[in-house]
């Protein structure tokens, strides 16, 4: 998705979201589930296959940026960004409290054991797989939009002007689809923009 068919897709992802409310009673504190609703709290992780500048429309854009990728997917259930804004890290805008998993080739495979792994360790395995099951190989122009530092909170002011701009007089922190470090895949650098860069998303 870019800039050009983002209006569209916005329209799609605010419809898909109202009726996942509407099914569910209304919206919640957040959480996830187990892909078959009956075990413990999971949370499915991928990064977009599609990429956009850094004028997401702030963290809301970002969000159903994420939904919208994991719709279009035919993946149920409500997709959020592991973006943080100057206001608003990612490690408390975001419910992380069970094991996070990617899918691939129909199977499961452990990014997380557990939730409280997420901020504090690095990832079992490099997270590189879009919400299509399909493995990546990213283009360092191409990796993930963050602005979060490596413990989930606010990378100083690289954030794309909170997510409202594709300025290549700004930068955004981006993280890394191929380290499985625990900064690196969410913290490896800061680029202008203007670029048209994947987002990690994660189910709550």
């Amino acid at each position: 998705m870019n800039k050009f068919n983002w209006h569209y897709h916005k329209i799609t992802a605010l419809l898909v979201i109202g009726f996942m409310l509407a099914s569910c009673g209304g919206g919640g504190g957040g959480g996830g589930s187990s892909p078959d609703n009956s075990g413990p709290i999971r949370h499915r992780i991928f990064v977009s296959s599609m990429g956009s500048d850094g004028n997401l429309g702030g963290l809301v854009g970002a969000d159903i940026f994420c939904t919208t990728a994991a719709a279009n997917a035919g993946i149920a259930g409500s997709y959020r960004a592991i973006m943080s804004s100057l206001t608003e890290p990612a490690n408390t805008r975001l419910t992380i409290s069970g094991e996070v998993y990617m899918k691939s080739g129909g199977g499961d495979v452990t990014v997380f054991a557990a939730g409280a792994d997420f901020w504090n360790s690095a990832p079992q395995t490099a997270i590189n797989i879009d919400e299509n099951e399909m493995v990546t190989n990213l283009l360092v122009s191409e990796e993930p939009w963050t602005g979060t530092d490596p413990i989930g909170g606010i990378a100083a002011a690289t954030t794309c002007s909170d997510w409202t701009t594709a300025s290549n007089l700004v930068t955004g922190v981006t993280g890394n689809t191929h380290d499985t470090s625990a900064s690196n895949w969410v913290n490896d650098n800061g680029w202008t923009c203007d670029d048209l860069r994947r987002l990690y998303c994660i189910e709550e």
